[in-house]
């Protein structure tokens, strides 16, 4: 089985040569998408490992481009990662295994923080994230819509192997203003994406009355059912977070159609 690996950048010079150290001889072909203008040595550090290197454009965010990435690849399997993700020696030994299973169209793999900061404890148990990367190509199905992972009309099934994301914050208040940021930023473009597709088909009062209905909805789904107010106050804000990107995500909605 043939594997590609489709990488979405914006401005990752520190980070993109070690995303494709870890794959460069466990696939068949690097597709690299660069969203928007490159302003540092990324494309030139991509193009040491691969000439499929593109640039799409910049919406703020990497999602939308991901499907035109995938339109890129040409292999029957398709490794999904981001420029600040490396898979693990255990992933990197046992990929093709994976591919060569005829009863899998799909896998999600472990998630790791190499930067224990980004970590959340339940009880004082570390939650263990899982994000599905690896796809059989012709049953993979992404829009591009933001926070929305890349799924399969398939069979997904899950792999102990690690993926290591790599994001370094550099003091102990830079993860929550860089993820207070994005949860500003990433809804209006969330909203002006879902508007663009036909993906927003309701009228725009739907919208408004659906964004606090779903702020309480998805805090009390994060706090309580994922039991996120048992990891203490990042737990509680994290819930927070999460149903004040969908109020912002339906007001915005609301705001541009």
């Amino acid at each position: 089985m043939k594997i590609s690996a489709m990488i979405t950048a914006f401005n990752e010079e520190k980070s993109i040569k070690n995303c494709l150290e870890s794959i460069k001889d466990v696939v068949d072909e690097i597709v690299v998408v660069h969203c928007g203008e490159c302003k540092d040595n990324t494309l030139n550090i991509a193009r040491n490992y691969t000439d499929k290197v593109f640039i799409a454009k910049d919406y703020g965010v990497a999602c939308p481009n991901r499907p035109f990435g995938f339109s890129k690849c040409t292999c029957e399997w398709v490794l999904q990662l981001d420029a600040d993700e490396r898979i693990s020696d255990d992933l990197r030994k046992n990929l093709r295994i994976l591919a060569e299973k005829e009863n899998v169209d799909a896998y999600e793999l472990k998630w790791v923080n190499t930067n224990p900061e980004g970590d959340m404890f339940i009880l004082g148990k570390k939650i263990e994230l899982y994000k599905p990367i690896f796809f059989r190509k012709n049953k993979l199905i992404n829009e591009g819509i933001v926070h929305e992972p890349t799924r399969t009309t398939g069979k997904l099934a899950r792999a102990e192997y690690e993926l290591h994301h790599d994001h370094v914050y550099t003091n102990k208040n830079t993860m929550r203003s860089v993820y207070s940021k994005k949860e500003k930023l990433w809804p209006k473009i969330d909203a002006q994406y879902r508007i663009e597709i036909g993906k927003a088909s309701k009228s725009r009062w739907f919208y408004l009355a659906k964004a606090p209905l779903w702020f309480v909805l998805y805090v009390l789904y994060y706090s309580i059912y994922q039991k996120y107010i048992f990891a203490g106050k990042r737990g509680i804000v994290m819930s927070f977070y999460k149903g004040l990107y969908n109020f912002r995500l339906n007001y915005n909605l609301y705001k541009f159609k």
